[in-house]
């Protein structure tokens, strides 16, 4: 009869220590499909859009999303606002060095594109593309956009929110981005 404690179940290395390797957990089939079709760019309605060629074709496509990307990103840093944050845990918890200089340039950046935004009235536009609220679907516009039931009207505010793209991003004479009418199935040519 062996003595002692009975050995412990589970995975060894080829030591015979205890594999700590955890299992790997897969994604779930809603978003394993949604990486398949909009690949890294799946969790965030700014990159759904951009991937699937909605903000043109060419370098103009890129500096709208980058733009975007951007704005969200000081704005998230600098002022906040909605947050959201993995159900799994952020487990950073580290802090940095501050730079006040780039800080102070960020904010400067940030105050003039909030500013271009308002003057034209871009910024709710924008923040439907940006909000971390639309990480897994929205808004309802691009959905159904995606899906190929936009409308008229969804279509409308797809130019908006690129128009404010190009106000933040200073992109000049940027060409007009048409829809592809397989993504608007009811839209009317407007």
């Amino acid at each position: 009869m062996p003595k002692g404690r009975k050995r412990k179940a589970g995975k060894r290395t080829a030591s015979g220590q205890l594999s700590r390797a955890g299992e790997r957990v897969k994604p779930s089939d809603w978003v394993a499909a949604r990486q398949e079709r909009f690949g890294n760019h799946y969790s965030s309605a700014l990159g759904r859009a951009y991937i699937s060629g909605l903000f043109g074709k060419g370098p103009e496509a890129k500096e709208r999303y980058d733009a975007g990307n951007k704005f969200a990103l000081r704005y998230s840093k600098l002022i906040g606002g909605d947050s959201y944050s993995c159900p799994l845990g952020d487990g950073s918890g580290g802090t940095g060095v501050t730079d006040h200089e780039r800080d102070l340039h960020q904010q400067e950046w940030l105050d003039a594109a909030r500013k271009r935004l308002d003057d034209t009235g871009g910024r709710p536009y924008l923040d439907q593309l940006i909000l971390k609220t639309y990480t897994d679907t929205g808004p309802y516009w691009l959905d159904a956009i995606l899906d190929g039931e936009g409308t008229a009207a969804h279509k409308l505010l797809l130019k908006a929110a690129i128009k404010s793209l190009d106000t933040v991003g200073q992109i000049k004479d940027a060409e007009p981005v048409d829809i592809p009418l397989h993504m608007c199935n009811r839209a009317v040519n407007a």
